[in-house]
């Protein structure tokens, strides 16, 4: 049978056509009714499979379908078709996907592992010059060798193309350069840099690269070890103080003036859809693709400025909660901030690359987190890669605040979260305090004059003494970093949004949204400490924690979390009600059935 001959009308008759030895890249005849208006177009074989799977009246798609694009096809599915609709349709396309890997699994030869002669000789050029490249050097020439062997890939048509190309297992560039290409350099637990490997693993190490990289495989499963659990921990935390936080149906719009002001990035483009923004003309407009607000400045109606005083009016929040389907944002957005928690503490311990090795650029770093370093020119002279103390000045770190993967006593160093306060001053009437805003770890250099009174450790820099110097970092993912920001801990940051902007570097990939629900959260007004600042236009504020926050909002919360004794406190001394949250509704519900 020809294949101008063939109707596909449901799945069997395609997987019947890869019985008989057909490709799902060959193209068949296709029509629809609606899909393709009644026309005949050719149509790759696994692009009939998924548009025979989608409702009729679902749009025809005609372009490969990865991750991303299946991510989006989902919330596609729910807007046309509500919850329950949706579940059914991604159920049935989840077996039926089981179906078609096993008819047409993508997979790999042997002769994937034996690369073309030419590239093979660019690679051991590479490796011979590989030891007198920078990190940075290093990391570009071999993605450069990396991308060449997967279009070699692509061009031979191995069928593992498919899995490099959906992004559903990681970066190839980086995994497959650790493997085939080189390792590069890696870092060890005291932040030493050490390399470059210039073996891939499918070479073999020598003793001195095995070594290295069992410096960073140890650092990584410490790592791992030691921060498995504050994922959970802090979004227990996020859920007992954010409960509370919900949209407020009752108010479509709360009317504030005050807008979010920010550059959309391509980084921050895929962060802010559904919400809203002022244009220029002054008319409120809903962000509804990436094209529509990439590159420009844009002002964003935010949780920050909300003033409904009931929870956060839909305005300011966008419509991402009814595509989630929940009013209750809060604990929502505490869900959200784990998932990229867990994630990232899972990935540690697979992590085959120091891909993550990025440039220390203290000035760049200080203006993206909204502090100008020369507000402090006069104490302190911050260079691209080093911090020199210009009159005598002190770093105090308390360390009941650290654990042991945010501050390592490397002998004659710190390897501490930089975030770091500094005194400077001799008399009372002119002491003066700086918090370095480095959200990273660092090598703090000690000085002479050092003494640790508890678990106050007071670092005295002479004029000129060398305080910080660094030249790469290891930015991967680092829990005790986020949740110090979360609990306030970097107390130079007295703007919400320099706070949303430092967390949001620190948790890429997550909807700005619910960063910015948080920090709205926790900042106070001081004078009433149960009614957020921006209620009065942040005018008298006090940044309240995490774990602070239950207590500050509902005593009831507070009971079901850490200390009994000042919920207790809060609700019968005090005298306060309780906020009535989802949780203390549920709790409270229960009781009246007991009764």
């Amino acid at each position: 049978m020809s294949i101008s001959n063939v109707i596909i009308s449901t799945p069997d008759d395609v997987y019947n056509l890869i019985k008989s030895g057909k490709e799902l890249s060959t193209k068949f005849p296709y029509n629809h009714s609606k899909k393709t208006n009644g026309k005949v177009i050719n149509l790759q074989l696994g692009r009939i499979w998924i548009n025979n799977l989608l409702p009729d009246d679902f749009p025809l798609i005609n372009e490969p379908v990865d991750k991303k694009k299946l991510d989006r096809l989902i919330i596609d599915l729910y807007h046309k078709y509500g919850t329950e609709e949706t579940s059914k349709i991604i159920t049935n396309l989840q077996s039926e996907a089981f179906k078609l890997a096993t008819l047409s699994p993508n997979t790999f030869n042997i002769n994937i592992f034996t690369p073309p002669k030419e590239w093979i000789k660019k690679k051991e050029e590479f490796q011979k010059t590989a030891s007198k490249l920078s990190p940075l050097e290093f990391k570009k020439e071999a993605e450069v060798l990396t991308k060449e062997l997967i279009k070699y890939i692509e061009d031979s048509g191995f069928r593992i193309e498919n899995v490099l190309s959906s992004g559903a297992k990681g970066n190839p560039i980086s995994d497959w350069g650790a493997l085939l290409i080189a390792k590069g350099y890696v870092i060890d637990i005291e932040g030493k840099l050490l390399g470059p490997i210039t073996n891939g693993l499918n070479d073999g190490y020598g003793k001195i690269e095995y070594y290295q990289a069992g410096s960073e495989a140890r650092k990584n499963f410490y790592m791992r070890s030691a921060l498995t659990a504050h994922p959970g921990y802090l979004t227990t935390k996020m859920v007992k103080a954010n409960a509370g936080l919900q949209i407020d149906e009752k108010l479509k719009d709360c009317g504030t003036k005050k807008t979010f002001e920010l550059l959309i990035t391509k980084d921050l483009v895929n962060l802010v859809l559904q919400r809203n923004y002022v244009n220029q003309a002054g008319n409120i407009k809903q962000i509804e693709n990436a094209e529509q607000v990439l590159d420009k400045k844009i002002k964003l109606r935010s949780p920050l400025y909300c003033k409904s005083e009931k929870g956060i009016c839909p305005t300011c929040y966008g419509n991402l909660y009814k595509t989630l389907n929940t009013h209750n944002v809060g604990i929502l957005a505490g869900g959200a901030i784990n998932t990229v928690g867990i994630n990232a503490m899972m990935k540690m311990r697979h992590k085959s690359s120091s891909i993550a090795t990025k440039e220390v650029d203290f000035i760049d770093m200080a203006k993206k987190a909204g502090v100008d370093v020369n507000s402090f020119k006069d104490v302190l002279i911050v260079e691209k890669n080093s911090i020199t103390a210009k009159i005598p000045c002190s770093i105090i770190v308390d360390s009941s605040d650290y654990d042991d993967v945010s501050l390592i006593d490397c002998g004659d160093k710190y390897q501490i979260n930089g975030v770091l306060n500094i005194q400077y001053g001799d008399t009372a009437e002119n002491i003066g305090f700086i918090t370095l805003p480095y959200a990273i770890m660092v090598d703090c250099f000690k000085p002479a004059d050092i003494s640790i009174d508890g678990h106050i450790i007071t670092m005295n820099y002479e004029s000129g003494e060398l305080m910080i110097k660094q030249e790469y970092y290891d930015d991967t993912f680092n829990e005790r970093t986020v949740d110090r920001l979360f609990e306030g801990g970097a107390k130079y940051i007295t703007n919400p949004e320099t706070l949303v902007m430092t967390i949001q570097d620190k948790i890429s990939g997550i909807d700005l949204v619910h960063i910015e629900s948080i920090v709205s959260n926790m900042f106070r007004d001081s004078e009433d400490l149960t009614m957020p600042a921006r209620l009065t236009d942040y005018k008298q504020f006090e940044i309240i924690g995490q774990k602070k926050l239950p207590y500050m909002i509902s005593w009831l919360s507070g009971l079901s979390f850490e200390n009994i004794n000042r919920a207790i406190k809060v609700g019968l001394l005090d005298g306060k009600e309780a906020v009535m949250d989802p949780i203390e509704k549920t709790v409270m519900e229960r009781y009246s059935e007991l009764e």
